[in-house]
């Protein structure tokens, strides 16, 4: 939730800043100092989940996932005291920088410690938690000050280091460091007996994968030469979504031409049902693949790179937006949109594999056949 959370943090908390009533700060903001606070927490995004896809494999996931939420709540410590721009703009890099550890540590988490019969649900999970951190700061936003608002963001933070404090380390983290009894006792209590086997014989694949370094392997093995294609690829084309994102963009092509006042609801029902269809597949799916489809010994790396270039992609769809609309139109935005919507299903179709009810080590033998 946090993630969400801190996303859609600038949507009504921006209107307080155009208020001298509200704002915090002592004058008002130009347009661009605003999309430059919106945008940096996509920038804050990139380097977190290189820093700990190389940690976490060091230290473990959970107290990189504790890091994480330490640096979301000191962010956002920072952002409910804020009264000058170089504080909302350190408050935004920060905040970016945990919920991107964040980010990439849920899905290497929850990858390593869930069954094959429960992870996509558990990987489905986080998309519907980001929807609803995003639901959050838009029900408390209007109706609470600029410092309160900001402060349910604390108390988020405060809330999610506290649950990470009980829950288990990875068994894939305990292989990486040798411990198989740790590993075996962590396997029993997630109730995974039966995948012992299954995780050891991951173990010998990664001794077997030792002597190359793991970036190196990254990029040369064709396992995940080819996994990191498709997460690459589907983060770039989440940003964007078909059908619907066409027929808004035929909405205000019409509307700057022609005028619809007497449809104006059209807009927001299309935008709802748009959202719908977005976290129920393409705003879900590449959070899946990125969980299941890399080798143990790359994983946190390979998560690292598509996570990045997802904050990369959400940070450049930021920018381009205000500018496509100034110079041409809110349609063309849409089309841009709605094509890459079109290039998603196609690559999901051609590209993608299956890997509903398989284990880890039967994604990477299917991935390696392919």
């Amino acid at each position: 939730m946090i993630i969400g959370f801190s996303v859609s943090w600038a949507g009504p908390i921006f209107p307080k800043l155009r208020d001298p009533d509200q704002s915090p700060l002592p004058y008002l903001l130009t347009e661009i100092e605003m999309s430059l606070i919106a945008s940096f927490t996509y920038i804050g995004g990139i380097p977190g989940p290189f820093i700990m896809g190389w940690l976490s494999n060091i230290y473990g996931r959970k107290p990189c996932l504790i890091v994480g939420g330490v640096l979301a709540g000191l962010a956002y410590v920072i952002l409910v005291w804020s009264n000058n721009l170089a504080m909302l703009y350190c408050g935004r890099l920060l905040v970016g920088l945990g919920v991107g550890i964040i980010a990439v540590m849920n899905l290497v988490y929850i990858g390593e410690i869930a069954s094959s019969n429960i992870r996509g649900i558990l990987l489905s999970a986080l998309g519907i938690f980001t929807t609803c951190g995003s639901l959050l700061i838009y029900a408390v936003g209007p109706f609470l000050s600029y410092s309160y608002a900001s402060s349910v963001g604390l108390a988020t933070s405060l809330v999610f280091i506290l649950c990470v404090m009980f829950i288990p380390e990875s068994p894939i983290f305990h292989i990486l460091e040798d411990n198989e009894v740790k590993a075996r006792d962590n396997l029993k209590d997630l109730g995974r007996e039966d995948d012992i086997d299954n995780i050891l014989q991951s173990k010998i694949e990664y001794i077997n994968s030792t002597n190359k370094k793991d970036w190196i392997e990254l990029f040369t093995l064709r396992t995940n030469k080819k996994s990191l294609l498709i997460v690459v690829v589907m983060n770039i084309l989440q940003h964007g979504s078909g059908i619907l994102a066409l027929l808004l963009g035929v909405y205000f092509y019409l509307d700057d031409y022609s005028g619809l006042n007497q449809v104006n609801w059209l807009p927001l029902a299309l935008l709802i049902i748009f959202f719908i269809g977005y976290d129920a597949g393409i705003g879900i799916v590449p959070n899946v693949l990125i969980g299941e489809m890399f080798t143990m010994n790359v994983r946190s790396k390979g998560s690292a790179v598509a996570l990045a270039v997802s904050w990369l992609s959400g940070f450049l769809v930021t920018v381009a937006y205000g500018a496509i609309v100034e110079h041409v139109g809110s349609y063309a935005a849409f089309w841009f949109f709605s094509s890459t919507g079109l290039i998603s299903c196609l690559f999901t179709i051609f590209c993608i594999p299956e890997t509903k009810g398989k284990s880890l080590l039967e994604v990477q033998d299917m991935l390696k056949k392919n």
